[in-house]
């Protein structure tokens, strides 16, 4: 596995921690063009996630990979168990259910564990302008791969439009 990017070490990743997480497709193959296998990775999201103590605050399932930002709500909350679950399910379902020759998953994933002053407001906005960004639509609440498990996509939308980083104490200031 060396080509799986690193987990931080010393860390146990479990708890009430918040997690933004980016799981790449095999080869980066455009898959999730297919909208009603999209909606199916969600929807096996949202059942892994509440089985393992996870609430989904935002996911993006992209044409080629998904993000998630992810809260732990249990002190049993581990989430690389559920990851290697939730890939290994949705990746069988791919392979047997589906009968492609191919994995559906890359090898690991990228995860960025979120501190106490990292605001998820950042990470939100992050994940459900992934779309507009890469010129896919114009307006977020546009694309049918984004939501939340418990939150209204127009107020998650809202309340990131709002948010702006405070420039003063994470760049320095040029006059």
């Amino acid at each position: 596995m060396a080509n799986t990017p690193p987990r931080f070490p010393g860390f146990d990743y479990a708890g009430f921690n918040r997690y933004f997480i980016t799981i790449c497709v095999d080869k980066r193959s455009p898959v999730f063009l297919d909208i009603e296998l999209g909606r199916y990775i969600v929807a096996q999201l949202l059942i892994f996630a509440e089985q393992f103590g996870f609430e989904v605050i935002a996911y993006c399932v992209m044409p080629d990979h998904i993000h998630v930002l992810l809260a732990g709500q249990r002190d049993d909350s581990f989430l690389l168990p559920f990851l290697k679950r939730y890939k290994q399910a949705t990746g069988y379902n791919w392979k047997h259910e589906r009968n492609h020759r191919s994995r559906l998953w890359q090898e690991g994933y990228y995860d960025r564990i979120l501190r106490d002053h990292d605001p998820t407001e950042g990470v939100i906005r992050y994940i459900l302008e992934n779309p507009v960004r890469a010129g896919i639509i114009e307006d977020a609440r546009e694309y049918a791969l984004i939501g939340a498990a418990n939150y209204d996509i127009d107020d998650l939308l809202l309340s990131a439009m709002l948010w702006r980083p405070d420039w003063k104490s994470t760049r320095p200031r040029r006059d």
